[in-house]
């Protein structure tokens, strides 16, 4: 099992995962931490009143946002969604918002 530590907003944060998944989640980490400090820009001196937990909630939603304008493009440039598709995307979000819960509350017991 492989061991990686990505840094999102100034902290270190270790991740499990599978073996030779280790650069897709270093991607994935520096992508998150690419929206959390979009959203810390824009919310300016806020951001000691925003937990850590709150800040990835809201990078969380940005994210699923992005997913669902893409998809929602990809729909229209197909004409039409399949009920395999639709599935793929809720499944999609499901597990989305079950990460985002657990980072949520590893947090919370840090």
């Amino acid at each position: 099992m492989g061991q990686i530590r990505v840094k999102i907003n100034g902290r270190s944060y270790p991740i499990s995962c599978e073996d030779g998944e280790e650069d897709h989640l270093r991607q994935l980490g520096g992508y998150l931490d690419a929206v959390v400090k979009s959203l810390t820009d824009k919310i300016g001196s806020k951001t000691g009143q925003i937990s850590d937990t709150h800040l990835l909630v809201m990078a969380g939603i940005t994210i699923a946002d992005e997913l669902s304008d893409s998809y929602a493009g990809a729909k229209t440039a197909s004409g039409t969604a399949s009920p395999v598709a639709m599935a793929g995307v809720a499944e999609t979000f499901d597990s989305m918002a079950a990460r985002i819960e657990n980072i949520a509350a590893s947090f919370e017991n840090n």
